[in-house]
């Protein structure tokens, strides 16, 4: 049975980085309007997407034109310092009328400080996603900048999304828990952080084991 985990801490944001702006550069010339950006979700050849891309990029961008003017909600999942907010904002970057939605954005004090409260969590969490279903209702795209380690997070925003049929594509940025430890600017204690990476790595091992693809994911 293929390692998933062990494929996965072997990949980094760079690479994944690298390829969103190239994706995101060849699409341009295939759409004047809407266009939607879908990043290739793991499966049984993950670490072969990076050393064969060139031949998987037209593949994509196939894919990828059947999503023009389709509503598109892109459910991230990554441990802090992983890059995952980063590459959040390369894809709003690059999908019209796209608004970015974090929990962590809820815990910020009016002076831009992040002060995490865990008494808070869970309200915040219920607040954002209370803005994922307003901007359903306003029809926008809709990037959720989460950490999602657990297959039930991912699960209350594909509710939200298929209650306003909404297209879901779910992007794993995966990243070696040391460094993204090193990363990670909002001060979570290395246990925690451990405890998420496996979390997230278990959580996605189950999810590709029993089945190819959630259903109405892309």
């Amino acid at each position: 049975m293929v390692n998933y985990a062990e494929i996965m801490d072997n990949l980094n944001t760079t690479q994944i980085i690298i390829y969103i702006c190239f994706i995101v550069q060849v699409i341009s010339f295939f759409t004047t309007s809407y266009f939607a950006y879908e990043i290739y979700k793991i499966n049984k050849e993950f670490k072969n997407i990076y050393e064969q891309i060139n031949e998987k990029d037209w593949k994509i961008l196939k894919k990828l034109k059947g999503l023009i003017m389709e509503k598109l909600m892109i459910i991230m999942r990554g441990i802090p310092g992983s890059g995952k907010s980063t590459i959040a904002k390369l894809i709003q970057q690059g999908l019209p009328n796209s608004i970015v939605l974090s929990t962590d954005d809820l815990f910020m004090t009016p002076e831009g400080v992040y002060n995490f409260d865990p008494k808070k969590l869970g309200i915040n969490h219920k607040q954002n996603q209370s803005k994922a279903i307003k901007a359903c209702e306003e029809g926008k795209n809709i990037i959720i900048d989460n950490t999602n380690t657990k297959q039930s997070e991912v699960n209350e925003y594909v509710k939200i999304a298929q209650q306003y049929d909404y297209k879901i594509s779910v992007v794993s940025v995966l990243e070696q828990q040391p460094i993204a430890y090193e990363r990670n600017s909002h001060g979570v204690p290395e246990e925690t952080h451990k405890r998420l990476h496996k979390q997230l790595i278990n959580s996605i091992n189950e999810e590709y084991q029993t089945k190819e693809e959630l259903p109405n994911y892309l």
